[in-house]
C-alpha cells in the first residue's frame, strides 16, 4: 500500500510525495488545465522517457481528447502520456505541487449543453376509483323547451382508464339518449406510447382520411415524457478559446445564457419562436472580447429528430353515423402509419390500409431545406377486385417571420380507393391551394390565398381570399374577404363575403370585440364583451348584440368552483325571449371518499388532512382547494406526467397538526 506514504505529500510545506510501483514513479499532484482547477489530488505517472501520464477519467473530466499513443497500465489503471497530445504544454509547479497543462481548444472534447431538458420520472400508480362527468342544460323559449345532457362515466386504476360517453339533445323525450363512445386506454411513459381498445378516431397522414372506428390501437404518445421534443430543433456549435459566456438569440430575442469552459461546445434543442428564422450565438470571454455566430434554421412538426419514430397501428371495424346512432359498425379494416426521422432534416413515412374489398399503400418524405423551406411529397396506390388507382401529392412551405408562402397539390385517379370513402364516392380529381403572407412593418400583415377543388362525386369549388391585420395599440383590426368563382355558394347566391373585426383586450381575462359580416343576403354586426372565468374559483360574463340584418341580444353569467361550474343566459329576439341554465361538474369516488368536482379532463388528486377543516391546498404554487369538514379536498387540475408540487399552507392549520 502506497497511499499512507502519499498522504504526507498533502501537508503544506512538505515536499512532493513520490512512490514506486513496479519500477514506475508516481506522484500525487493537483491538476490545472488552461488555468482552471480540475483536481486537487490526482495520481500522476512520471517516466523520464515519455513524461507525465494521467488517467482517462481525468482527461474526460478536463474535456481533453484521448491521445493516439498507447496507455501505460499500472495498478489496474491505464495512464495516457500527455506528450501524445499535439500542442499540449506541461509544466510542474513545485511550490504548489501542481501540474499545469495548457491544451489548444481544438484538442478538447465538446461540451454538450441542453437547453430543453427531458424530465423523466416514474409516474405515481393511480389508486382505483370512479368518476361521473356531467353537463346538463335546460333551455326555454317562446317556441320550445328542452333539457340536454352529456355524461361521461369512468373507472380508473393502475391498469388504465375505462370511459363511456352518452349524450341527448332532449332528455325529456324518450329514447333521446345516444352513446357516443366507449374506450379503455393505458399509457406507457417509458415507451412514449399508448394502447386503446374501443371507439377512437384513426390516425392520418397527408393523403389519408380520418374515420371513426372501434377496435385496437397502438400509437406513439410523446406527451407521456415531459420535456421530450420529437421534432428537430436547432443546434449550435462553437469554440471558446478561454472560459466564456454564451448568449443565444432567436430572431433578436435572448433565450439562453450559459458559461462554458475553454474548448469546443455544442448547444442542443434551442427553443424557437417561429418555424423559420435566424439564430445568433454571442461568445464573450473574460476580457469582453466577442465572437458572433449566425445561422438560419427551420423547425417543423413535419420533420422528426433523427432516430425518432411516430406511428399508429389500428385494427377494427368502421363506424358510421357517429353522434346519430349509438351503434353503426360496418366493415373490417386494418391500418398502419409510421414516420421515422432519418436525419434531423429528412423524415420518411409510409402508410398501409386494408379493407375487405380494397388495399391501399403509400409512402412519402418531408425535407427541411435550410433556408429555402419545407418540401413534402409522396405517392399512394390502391387496388380492389376490379380496378386500381393512384394518388400523388406534394407541398412546399416557407414559414418565415416576415414573408411566408405555401402551396399544396394533390391529384388522384378515378379508381383510387381509401378508408373513409363510401361505395359511391370517388376521390377528387385535384385539390390545390396556395397562400402568401407578408409583414408590412411591425404592425401590419397581409395574406392572399387561393383554393381549388375539382370533385367527382362532390361539388367543385374555386375561390380566392385575402385578409389584412393591423395592430392598433392594444387592439387588433382584421379585414378579410373571399370570392367564389365556382362553389356550392354560387348556387345559393352567396358568391362573396367580407368580414371586419376589432378585438381589444381589456385585461387578463376580459375582451371586447366587434365584427361586421357582409354577405349578399345582408349585413350583420356583432358586438361582444366577454370575461372568461379564471383557472380556479371565480366568475365570468358575456354580453352580445347582433344588429342590422339580425336583431338579437344575449347576456350570460358563469361561475365555477372546485365543485362545478354554473351558467345562466338570457336572449331577446324579434320572435320573443328565452333563457338557458346549466351545470357542469363531476362526482368522484376515490379512497373511500365521494367528492364533487369540476369536469375532469386530465389528471386530478384527492388530498386528505385528517381532522383539519379549511386547510389551504397549494398545487404548483397556486391555492386550488380547501379541505372540507372531514379534512378532504379535491384537486381537479394536475399536470399529467410531470412533477406536481402539492403542499398544505402551514398558516391554515394548527402548529400541532
Amino acid at each position: 500500500m502506497i497511499w499512507p506514504a502519499l498522504l504526507f505529500g498533502l501537508l503544506p510545506g512538505v515536499a512532493m510525495a513520490q512512490a514506486s510501483y513496479d519500477g514506475m514513479l508516481f506522484s500525487l499532484l493537483g491538476i490545472r488545465v488552461n488555468g482552471a482547477m480540475v483536481s486537487e489530488f490526482e495520481p500522476v505517472y512520471n517516466d523520464p522517457s515519455s513524461g507525465y501520464a494521467v488517467t482517462a477519467a481525468l482527461l474526460d473530466k478536463a474535456h481533453i481528447r484521448l491521445p493516439s499513443t498507447l496507455p501505460v497500465h499500472a495498478g489496474n489503471r491505464d495512464y495516457y502520456p500527455l506528450a501524445g497530445l499535439r500542442g499540449v504544454v506541461v509544466r510542474l509547479n513545485q511550490s504548489e505541487q501542481m501540474l499545469e497543462i495548457e491544451v489548444p481548444p481544438e484538442d478538447m472534447t465538446d461540451t454538450i449543453l441542453q437547453v430543453s431538458h427531458l424530465r423523466v420520472g416514474r409516474p405515481e400508480a393511480s389508486e382505483p376509483g370512479l368518476f361521473l362527468n356531467h353537463d346538463f342544460q335546460y333551455s326555454r323559449s317562446s317556441q320550445a323547451s328542452g333539457l340536454s345532457g352529456l355524461m361521461e362515466a369512468g373507472m380508473f386504476s393502475s391498469l388504465g382508464v375505462l370511459t363511456t360517453r352518452v349524450a341527448s339533445s332532449n332528455l325529456l323525450n324518450q329514447g333521446g339518449m345516444r352513446r357516443l363512445d366507449t374506450q379503455f386506454f393505458r399509457d406507457f411513459p417509458e415507451r412514449r406510447a399508448t394502447l386503446s381498445i374501443g371507439d377512437a378516431i384513426s390516425g392520418g397522414n397527408p393523403w389519408a382520411r380520418q374515420v371513426y372506428f372501434a377496435g385496437v390501437r397502438w400509437a406513439s404518445k410523446f406527451t407521456t415524457q415531459r420535456g421530450f421534443v420529437p421534432y428537430a430543433l436547432p443546434s449550435l456549435s462553437g469554440t471558446a478559446v478561454s472560459p466564456s459566456v454564451v448568449d443565444v438569440f432567436v430572431n433578436n430575442v435572448k433565450l439562453y445564457s450559459k458559461p462554458v469552459d475553454m474548448g469546443p461546445f455544442t448547444i442542443n434543442n434551442v427553443p424557437i419562436l417561429s418555424s423559420q428564422g435566424q439564430i445568433q450565438m454571442v461568445v464573450t470571454d473574460a476580457l469582453g472580447r466577442q465572437q458572433v455566430i449566425s445561422q438560419q434554421y427551420i423547425a417543423t412538426v413535419q420533420v422528426l429528430q433523427r432516430g425518432v419514430s411516430e406511428y399508429t397501428y389500428e385494427l377494427g371495424t368502421l363506424r358510421r353515423n357517429y353522434g346519430f346512432s349509438s351503434f353503426g359498425y360496418g366493415s373490417f379494416f386494418a391500418e398502419a402509419t409510421h414516420r421515422y426521422g432519418l436525419t434531423d432534416h429528412l423524415t420518411i413515412e409510409g402508410r398501409g390500409e386494408a379493407a375487405l374489398t380494397s388495399r391501399t399503400i403509400g409512402g412519402g418524405l418531408s425535407y427541411a431545406w435550410t433556408p429555402v423551406g419545407i418540401l413534402s411529397g409522396g405517392v399512394a396506390g390502391s387496388n380492389d377486385s376490379a380496378r386500381s388507382g393512384y394518388l400523388l401529392y406534394g407541398s412546399f412551405s416557407h414559414p418565415a417571420r416576415f414573408l411566408s408562402y405555401a402551396a399544396q397539390l394533390q391529384v388522384a385517379s378515378r379508381d383510387f380507393r381509401q378508408l373513409g370513402l363510401l361505395e359511391y364516392q370517388r376521390a377528387p380529381v385535384r385539390v390545390a391551394q396556395a397562400s402568401v403572407n407578408r409583414a408590412l412593418g411591425s404592425r401590419v400583415s397581409a395574406t392572399l390565398g387561393y383554393l381549388q377543388r375539382d370533385g367527382r362525386t362532390e361539388i367543385s369549388a374555386r375561390s380566392v381570399f385575402a385578409s389584412l391585420t393591423l395592430r392598433m395599440g392594444r387592439g387588433v383590426l382584421s379585414l378579410g374577404g373571399n370570392y367564389a368563382t365556382l362553389s356550392e355558394a354560387m348556387l345559393t347566391g352567396q358568391r362573396y363575403g367580407a368580414t371586419m373585426s376589432l378585438i381589444i383586450p381589456l385585461g387578463g381575462r376580459t375582451i371586447a370585440s366587434s365584427t361586421a359580416d357582409v354577405q349578399p343576403s345582408g349585413t350583420t354586426v356583432y358586438s361582444e364583451l366577454q370575461k372568461s372565468p379564471p383557472l380556479g374559483p371565480g366568475y365570468g360574463y358575456r354580453l352580445r348584440t347582433a344588429s342590422f340584418n339580425s336583431n338579437r341580444i344575449d347576456a350570460g353569467l358563469s361561475y365555477q368552483n372546485n365543485s362545478g361550474a354554473y351558467l345562466i343566459e338570457t336572449s331577446q329576439t324579434a320572435q320573443g325571449s328565452g333563457y338557458r341554465i346549466g351545470r357542469t361538474g363531476s362526482i368522484v369516488l376515490m379512497h373511500g371518499h365521494v367528492l364533487p368536482s369540476r369536469w375532469l379532463l386530465n389528471s386530478f388528486a384527492v388530498v386528505e388532512v385528517p381532522g383539519q377543516k379549511n386547510a389551504d391546498v397549494i398545487v404548483n404554487n397556486q391555492v386550488q382547494a380547501h379541505t372540507n369538514s372531514r379534512g378532504v379536498a379535491m384537486v381537479p387540475v394536475m399536470v399529467a406526467y410531470d412533477n406536481n408540487t402539492v403542499r398544505i399552507d402551514d398558516k391554515s392549520v394548527p402548529l400541532d397538526s
